[in-house]
């Protein structure tokens, strides 16, 4: 009797929890020089790959209820080894721009390779981006692995890391964990470009932006932040504390800069012509490799996102972490699809970034990716802000060093809904 009740509970058991993950399927699909898996429900799908933990689709509906894939990606997995732009990856050991490579920790100062000019990108010449994940599926998603060796890209420390990628509704939840046997820094960040009128539709400037933060940090020639926080009220053109088009905030920096515009407001488009001079400043063809004498027209910033409220920060210390302060951090929309997204972090900052590096990539389906065609927003702690002083302008939101016995989080969820026709 006994053992009929058990594998009646397993049926029980087997039948509802599909209902629980809300009807989420996963399969292996392929993808030219890697193995991908689809992750899918009734309403959206994502594929990841191995190579990066890219996201390499992520197919939504518009308001009308055609699908749309609102993420910019390669056709071939190749490209993501050898190209720079990070589409869809998780990036690390320490994501962003760090200062000549270098940082201090416990009293010595560590220098990691060089691959952004005369500073560090993203982990280095072959960070997380580049190399090859073990993926093992669950019921709701996918958990990917990946083990960064002692010394790799001069970082300290055998780091393991696990990122979790969720499907619940219409809302993919990314969890990323690391843990070190000895101290080093962390800081992973989930580069995905979006394009919410659809990866093919081109300029990203139409787009409606919204950030949760009311200070950011200002950078030097070379995307350097310079260590402080300035309130957004300072500098209007970096403002997105109320909802406005890229597009306008970006014709107001070109102002500021003496550039001309580069978007209509009354076709809300990018405007066509440019004049050499700007080509010159728009800093075409040179990708984050190249001079640092003038970084291209567009943000490439971090944000300095409001605190938690209370009652999340105290949630978060009773369970020592394991319910983490997640608040939303930005909204985007398109009018055109109707499609808007929300993202939701933990993370102390998010990185703006309009894909100002971007020039003539060529993407999934044979589509031609131009400057300003996605849109990042890289939730993460501060860049270039290992080892600074907790009482600083950057303390509170500091990569912080992770030591043996404790656990790197950080969680990111993208929310997808589409509005009514305007």
């Amino acid at each position: 009797g006994r053992m009929g009740l058990l594998v009646l509970a397993a049926l029980v058991a087997a039948c509802v929890s599909p209902l629980f993950a809300g009807g989420v399927v996963v399969e292996k699909v392929p993808v030219a020089g890697t193995q991908g898996w689809k992750v899918s429900n009734d309403k959206v799908s994502f594929v990841v790959l191995n190579t990066g933990a890219v996201i390499h689709s992520l197919s939504v509906p518009d308001r009308t209820g055609k699908i749309n894939d609102v993420v910019l990606g390669f056709a071939d997995a190749k490209d993501y080894k050898s190209q720079g732009p990070y589409f869809g990856a998780i990036v690390g050991r320490v994501a962003n721009r760090m200062s000549s490579g270098k940082f201090k920790m416990d009293g010595r100062e560590y220098q990691v390779s060089l691959n952004d000019g005369a500073n560090s990108l993203h982990g280095g010449k072959e960070g997380f981006d580049k190399k090859t994940w073990s993926v093992e599926e669950t019921k709701n998603g996918l958990v990917l692995t990946l083990e960064s060796k002692d010394g790799e890209e001069g970082y300290p420390g055998t780091l393991r890391i696990k990122a979790q990628y969720i499907l619940q509704g219409t809302t993919l939840t990314v969890k990323m964990t690391a843990k070190s046997d000895a101290p080093t820094p962390v800081s992973l960040a989930q580069h995905t470009y979006f394009n919410l009128g659809g990866h093919s539709s081109g300029s990203v400037l139409g787009a409606k932006l919204r950030v949760e933060a009311t200070g950011y940090m200002p950078v030097d020639s070379a995307s350097i932040p310079t260590r402080q926080v300035v309130p957004l009220s300072e500098h209007p053109h970096m403002d997105f504390s109320q909802t406005h088009f890229i597009g306008d905030k970006m014709n107001e920096m070109a102002r500021e800069r003496g550039l001309d515009l580069v978007f209509d407001s009354e076709t809300c488009s990018k405007k066509q012509a440019a004049t050499s001079e700007e080509d010159e400043h728009a800093g075409k063809g040179k990708g984050p490799g190249g001079p640092a004498s003038g970084a291209p027209l567009g943000f490439d910033h971090n944000y300095v996102l409001d605190r938690p409220n209370v009652m999340l920060r105290f949630l978060s210390f009773i369970s020592c972490g394991l319910m983490r302060p997640v608040r939303k951090v930005a909204t985007v929309s398109d009018s055109s699809t109707g499609i808007q997204l929300q993202v939701l972090s933990d993370a102390p900052g998010v990185q703006l970034y309009t894909g100002n590096f971007l020039n003539g990539e060529k993407g999934k389906g044979g589509v031609v990716y131009d400057q300003h065609g996605g849109l990042c927003l890289e939730t993460q702690t501060f860049p270039d802000s290992v080892g600074a002083d907790p009482a600083s302008d950057i303390g509170k939101g500091a990569t912080t060093i992770l030591r043996p016995g404790q656990t790197y989080r950080h969680i990111v969820m993208y929310k997808f809904e589409t509005l009514d026709k305007e």
